[in-house]
């Protein structure tokens, strides 16, 4: 599953094309939980799959 979400990631350019929203201005002076934002690549690749059924 992993190549998958690697595959979309290199096929779009984007690490997240669904939710890059949420990210501009969340970097400056947010302490994450888990050493960084959270990623949605999973959920982001049973949404396209689902989509394209």
């Amino acid at each position: 599953m992993a190549n998958q979400e690697e595959e979309a990631i290199g096929r779009t350019g984007l690490a997240d094309k669904y939710r890059s929203f949420l990210y501009e201005g969340a970097a400056e002076g947010t302490q994450w939980r888990h050493d960084g934002p959270p990623t949605y690549d999973s959920v982001n690749l049973l949404f396209e799959q689902g989509r394209t059924k």
